[in-house]
């Protein structure tokens, strides 16, 4: 009894050695923690200023039909948004693993930069083995998903500012004659804003 006694204790403190010096090497070495806050922060949008700096940086490139897309310009925008966001903190070791891939479907007709344009976060070994392939091709789907959703509310928002100008109907008080139809289009322009109002919620929701 007392050798399975020593034996079972050693075990126990062999496996407490070798599991603080798995974390280390995981956590300090492998810089895990940073490479979660890389997902977050590049396939999440979920932190920091990212995606609306990365959103007004390939908006115009994306924006073109999908079989006219310059690889080296969007290469160019992605590396301009990390260097002008709060992602530019991160370890070199995280944004230098960035960049961005276009599906198959970039070769079909009547497809534009939205619907094939991705970010990809590259994953070295031994972080593979928890952030696998099949997890980083679903964060790649959630990516695409989100950043539709960041496209919609920017959308809105310049619609919003094309509504300001459209507000601006000459009344009475301005001294200026109104238009025949001025009740009409405010009462559109009501509507208009008031369906803008809702999408906006939801889109935040």
């Amino acid at each position: 009894l007392g050798d399975m006694f020593s034996i079972s204790s050693l075990v126990d403190a062999l496996d407490s050695k070798i599991s603080a010096h798995l974390l280390e090497t995981v956590l300090d070495k492998c810089l895990f923690l940073d490479h979660l806050r890389g997902v977050r922060t590049f396939l999440l949008l979920a932190d920091g200023d990212m995606s609306q700096t990365l959103l007004e940086t390939v908006y115009d490139h994306l924006s073109k039909p999908s079989v006219h897309l310059q690889q080296h310009e969007l290469s160019s925008s992605v590396e301009a948004a990390i260097r002008s966001s709060n992602a530019q903190f991160l370890p070199d070791k995280i944004t230098n693993q960035v960049s961005f891939r276009l599906t198959p479907d970039g070769k079909r007709k009547n497809t534009t930069g939205w619907d094939v344009f991705s970010l990809d976060l590259k994953v070295p070994k031994p972080i593979d083995t928890v952030l696998g392939k099949q997890a980083m091709e679903c964060y790649s789907q959630i990516f695409r998903f989100l950043f539709m959703l960041k496209r919609v509310r920017h959308f809105l928002s310049q619609t919003w500012k094309t509504s300001r100008f459209m507000c601006r109907v000459p009344s009475a008080a301005s001294g200026k004659r109104p238009p025949r139809n001025a009740r009409t289009v405010q009462c559109h322009l009501h509507k208009y804003n008031t369906l803008r109002h809702k999408m906006i919620h939801f889109n935040n929701s």
